[in-house]
């Protein structure tokens, strides 16, 4: 497993890193181990979740008692500022609220610190010098080591940045976004912004919730049991009528750039991976483009047998 620097700090993380929002849902806590042990297995050291990740603490809790000595070799990541109850009080960034979210979090995860603590989603609410200066007295009592966020606008995050500078506070070493070849939002300001203050980039979704694995047929019956047969809001936001993706072929671990010559049949899911795992930093703008589509589109299935990737 390739091990890097998240963005410009001395943070070090697996190349891949588990995202544990089905754990305490979805999956139940035996299923909960096989997967951790798994990923441990397979040498994947950054495990993200989030106070809100099943039902509410459930994600925690069951990685709290999974992990065990575990806790010690891997990059625990976990978020704060979604609504913990339905009346919307225990949210957001108020330094209220994340000295109380933080001790939930680490009671749940049986664990003294968090490598990484996440602002889930911006506050309109709270002042954003009150949730860095609450953020820098974690990291400086030693309950959290470095901080990021998630979901943020780009204008909101530089803001963050500069007056984390200009305070000497400790701002974010990371953004969290969704980010896949159907959902390059991103890529127009996120990416840039993030790259001059040298975060790195957690993206989620990377593929795009399941639909760019294959397993998503025309004219075929859904995959029991898969995200987008089972979470509607999630197959609202994704399935059209008529999509037809690749199915199941071989690996590419070729070049980031020039015309490569794929196997018909090779999967979306593959060429996502390679796309976002590929070359340092945020791999710059990968654009993939099939050099006869025949009218199927830049993201359609795959059954030509050239590819072009250009690092732009």
């Amino acid at each position: 497993m390739d091990i890097r620097n998240l963005g410009r700090s001395g943070l070090r993380v697996s190349a891949i890193g588990l995202g544990c929002n089905n754990f305490g849902g979805r999956i139940d806590l035996e299923a909960t181990r096989k997967v951790i042990h798994k990923a441990l297995d397979l040498g994947i050291t950054l495990f993200d979740t989030a106070d809100v990740y099943g039902e509410r603490g459930g994600s925690e809790t069951a990685m709290g008692q999974v992990l065990g000595e575990g806790r010690k070799r891997i990059v625990l990541a976990s978020k704060f500022g979604m609504p913990m109850d339905d009346a919307g009080e225990r949210q957001g960034g108020s330094r209220r609220w994340i000295m109380s979210a933080v001790e939930g979090s680490l009671r749940r995860l049986r664990t003294d610190w968090i490598d990484l603590y996440q602002f889930h989603r911006a506050d309109p609410r709270t002042p954003v010098e009150e949730t860095l200066r609450a953020l820098d007295d974690l990291v400086r009592q030693g309950k959290v080591r470095y901080v990021g966020c998630s979901n943020m606008p780009a204008w909101k995050m530089v803001e963050a940045q500069w007056t984390a500078r200009q305070l000497g506070l400790t701002g974010f070493i990371s953004c969290q976004d969704e980010y896949s070849l159907l959902a390059r939002d991103i890529e127009h300001d996120v990416i840039p912004a993030a790259c001059a203050y040298g975060m790195g980039l957690l993206p989620y979704f990377p593929l795009a919730s399941g639909l760019l694995t294959g397993k998503y047929r025309r004219n075929a019956p859904m995959p029991a049991g898969a995200r987008l047969t089972t979470t509607s809001r999630f197959a609202a936001g994704t399935l059209t009528a008529g999509s037809d993706y690749a199915q199941v072929g071989v690996d590419y671990t070729g070049p980031t750039s020039g015309t490569v010559t794929f196997p018909a049949g090779v999967t979306n899911a593959t060429i996502t991976i390679s796309l976002l795992n590929s070359g340092s930093g945020f791999n710059k703008d990968l654009t993939l483009a099939l050099s006869n589509p025949s009218g199927m589109g830049v993201i359609g299935g795959v059954s030509q047998s050239t590819v072009t990737i250009l690092a732009m």
